[in-house]
C-alpha cells in the first residue's frame, strides 16, 4: 500500500507544525496539526502556511499517538513523498518518548522528483499530499486541473 506523505514546518530543518498520510486507494487520510514547542515562526510560514492548516492543533503526544495509530493499521507501506524533509519528520513520529514506547515498522520511503504538481490549497499538508496522489498516479503527469 502507497501512502502519499507531506508535512509543513517551521522553515527549513524547522520544527514539524502539520503531517498528511493519504492512501493510495480509499482507505480515510490522516491530517494532524502539532502545536508547536518552540520559538517563534518563520515569517514565510506566518503568511502562507499557518493561516491554511484548516484544523487546531494536538498537543505533541497526542499528535503522535494519532499518527501511530494510524500508521499502524499498515502493513509494510511505501511512503511516497517528494522532499527528504517529508521522511526524516515522519521517521521522528515513529519514536515515542523511550525506545521502549517507540513503534516498530516495516516500510519503505520512496523520495521523488516532481514538476507541475498543483495543489488546490498550497501549502497546506493535506492538499499538498491529495496533488501528489494524484499526479503520481497520473504518471507523474502535470495535473490538468487542481486536486
Amino acid at each position: 500500500m502507497r501512502l502519499f506523505l507531506d508535512t509543513e514546518f517551521n522553515g527549513f530543518r524547522g520544527e514539524l507544525i502539520s503531517l498528511a498520510l493519504v492512501p493510495e486507494n480509499d482507505f480515510p487520510v490522516w491530517y494532524e496539526v502539532k502545536e508547536r514547542e518552540n520559538g517563534s515562526l518563520d515569517t514565510w510560514v506566518l503568511m502562507h502556511v499557518m493561516p491554511v492548516l484548516k484544523k487546531g492543533p494536538l498537543r505533541p503526544l497526542l499528535f503522535k499517538q494519532s499518527f501511530q495509530r494510524y500508521i499502524s493499521q499498515f502493513e509494510k507501506p511505501t511512503i511516497v513523498c517528494d522532499w527528504y524533509s517529508d521522511a526524516v519528520h515522519f521517521c521522528d513520529c515513529l519514536n515515542g518518548p523511550t525506545h521502549a514506547t517507540s513503534l516498530s515498522l516495516e516500510f519503505t520511503i520512496e523520495v521523488i522528483s516532481t514538476n507541475n504538481i498543483i495543489s488546490e490549497i498550497p501549502h497546506n499538508a493535506l492538499a499538498d499530499a491529495q496533488a501528489l496522489k494524484k499526479w503520481f498516479l497520473n504518471g507523474g503527469r502535470a495535473n490538468d486541473i487542481a486536486c
